[in-house]
């Protein structure tokens, strides 16, 4: 059999790509905010697509941006990286581990049958401690996956991150 034949994308391909990425981010996240929480799962495999620095896809070189957050913005690199939570075990949680651990892991591009123990403890026990009160009721522990919250915001930073810098990722407005 002759080898396979291949395309190599051009820049119009690769937006093609960022388009379609954006859109798929967008509608996970109204989805989600819609109260279909597993689509943390969907949002995470998108920003693992968006994220070349995992050996990937070229399709937005977010390593080059600053993003978008309420406090100082900051470098792609440490932002992903960074722990951002720790839960009451003292394990720490970076954006890259949420992402990274719902999509090769938890159904976006693979099921594991191995979750790291202080992450199945996270989404599953609610080992951040994390409590809602609903009018005057005693406070209730969380009943759902923080992972998956945190993921939404995730996805929110890096779309936020895209639409302020479009010229920089090939969008032209």
């Amino acid at each position: 059999m002759p080898p396979a034949r291949t395309h190599l994308l051009n820049r119009d391909d690769l937006i093609d790509h960022l388009k379609r990425q954006m859109a798929f981010l967008e509608r996970s996240a109204q989805a989600f905010d819609d109260g279909a929480e597993d689509e943390a799962v969907r949002l995470a495999t998108v920003v693992r697509v968006l994220d070349s620095s995992e050996g990937g896809s070229y399709v937005a070189p977010l390593g080059d941006l600053s993003p978008t957050r309420i406090r100082p913005n900051r470098p792609f690199d440490p932002w992903w990286i960074e722990p951002v939570t720790k839960d009451q075990a003292g394990a720490l949680f970076s954006r890259k581990n949420y992402v990274l651990t719902a999509s090769n892991k938890e159904g976006g591009t693979h099921v594991d049958h191995q979750l790291d123990a202080a992450y199945s403890a996270l989404s599953k026990d609610n080992t951040l401690g994390w409590a809602y009160t609903l009018d005057e009721e005693a406070s209730r522990p969380l009943d759902r996956n923080p992972a998956f919250a945190s993921i939404r915001q995730i996805a929110y930073e890096v779309e936020q991150t895209i639409r302020q810098h479009p010229m920089k990722v090939g969008l032209h407005t």
